[in-house]
């Protein structure tokens, strides 16, 4: 059998053919002109040549910048698709980096004993340096797009999961986290899965600080794009009275997990008047049969007086229905013969289950997480520099939010193609076709897919 050399337009990524049709007709590269403006003129490549290139890059399985280097060859053949260098990608992203702020705190800490007593007493002041990086500019295009193609409605609140996640790295910039681990702590704010809101901060941040204007400049910049905000849902790392009477102020439920005091196990184990009621409530991993009480509840820094919402469980039980319920979780607050668990919300309407049951689902912010960082390069930030990696981490939240919008609409007319696919799927399923491209068509060869129906 013999081998020759051809020359023919052939792409193994024909699917991004018509995913490019689709963005276009998003008008993505419009929007990306209108909130960031443009390039000098001796420019050979826009903000929206290299946002739009990456993007692509990703969704053909490029995580790393590089990775755009190696598909150009396949990539190249499509009209309309202008890809630079890795290094064009890299250099326009970091222009697009804002500055960091650094702040500089002084704590009061107890002391270990030894030190303690060598010092003669059993407190100190430790400084904290804290930097965190919020691209308003980047963050205003990243709602503008979520908006603008669909996903959201501007006549509808919804529910926005503020929370944070770590991303380990070994690049200069990130600090070690309370484990002694290098990593960012960017906090995140999503819309089911969608992420609309990210702040970059370094690993020794902790989750609660500066809630209160990370929690404004959301919600600001969300109201700037009229998405509309009815409830925030956080965990107990956000328990901070000035935040709550920000959201309470403005007309928006919360739910946060609530902390433990010394006043609060007090009244909980000695007030013999709080009226508690049996109620069951199925999570995931157990099964609650348990007793619910409201409270009154008014925390330091708060100008309001809020619904605490405290589920106590006995631990007996744990010897003696173990296998009927399953145990006490171990994220539950432990004081005496119970276990509790803390909710505080400013919704007096909704049911105390109904509230724990929403709360709850706090666990979709976590598989948001997991695919950001395994679907669109989270988990490699390519620069070294933080404020940098926020540009990145952005882009990938704009791809992903693309590729929720491109599946809703390709869904129509491609079967094979599932709503809630991951990307390695859609990649496999859709992406990967031989296409060749000749002076008058495109030809799409051994699929099933009707190419030509979308192209």
């Amino acid at each position: 059998m013999k081998a020759r050399r051809s020359n023919r337009k052939i792409t193994p990524f024909g699917g991004a053919i018509p995913v490019l049709k689709q963005i276009k007709s998003f008008k993505i590269a419009e929007q990306i002109r209108e909130c960031l403006g443009t390039r000098v003129k001796q420019a050979k490549y826009g903000y929206d040549d290299v946002i739009i290139s990456w993007m692509l890059t990703n969704l053909c399985g490029g995580f790393r910048l590089d990775h755009i280097t190696k598909l150009r060859k396949n990539l190249d053949i499509i009209p309309g698709l202008k890809l630079p260098s890795h290094d064009t990608l890299g250099r326009v992203m970091k222009s697009l980096a804002t500055d960091v702020l650094k702040e500089s705190g002084v704590h009061r800490s107890k002391r270990g004993y030894r030190e303690a007593m060598r010092k003669g007493s059993k407190t100190y002041k430790r400084v904290t340096h804290r930097e965190t990086n919020d691209n308003e500019q980047m963050n205003i295009l990243l709602a503008s797009i979520t908006s603008k193609i669909g996903l959201l409605n501007k006549n509808k609140k919804y529910d926005l999961d503020l929370d944070a996640t770590t991303i380990y790295t070994e690049v200069r910039e990130a600090k070690k986290n309370k484990n002694k681990e290098k990593c960012f702590a960017p906090m995140v704010a999503c819309i089911d899965n969608l992420p609309v809101y990210i702040e970059m901060r370094n690993g020794n941040v902790a989750p609660g600080a500066r809630i209160l204007e990370s929690t404004q400049k959301c919600i600001e910049n969300l109201e700037k794009n009229e998405i509309s905000i009815g409830r925030v849902r956080m965990d107990r790392g956000a328990y901070h009275g000035p935040t709550f009477d920000y959201l309470h102020k403005n007309g928006i439920h919360f739910v946060v997990g609530a902390r433990k005091s010394k006043k609060l196990m007090e009244t909980l184990n000695t007030d013999d008047s709080n009226v508690w009621n049996k109620v069951y409530i199925q999570t995931s991993l157990y099964d609650w049969d348990c007793e619910t009480t409201d409270l009154e509840w008014k925390i330091s820094g708060s100008n309001e007086t809020y619904r605490l919402i405290v589920l106590r469980m006995d631990r007996k039980r744990d010897t003696v229905r173990k296998g009927q319920y399953g145990t006490t979780p171990m994220t539950w607050i432990y004081g005496g013969q119970y276990a509790y668990k803390l909710i505080i919300t400013n919704d007096w309407n909704s049911s105390a289950k109904e509230l724990v049951e929403f709360y709850n689902q706090r666990g979709t912010s976590e598989r948001n997480f997991d695919t950001m960082k395994n679907d669109f390069g989270w988990k490699l930030p390519p620069f070294s520099n933080m404020n940098e990696n926020t540009v990145f981490l952005i882009i990938a939240a704009i791809t992903n939010n693309v590729y929720q919008a491109l599946i809703g609409k390709l869904k129509k007319k491609v079967k094979e193609i599932r709503l809630n696919a991951r990307l390695r799927d859609f990649i496999y399923v859709f992406m990967s076709v031989a296409c060749e491209l000749t002076e008058t068509e495109y030809v799409f060869y051994d699929t099933d897919i009707a190419y030509e129906k979308i192209c």
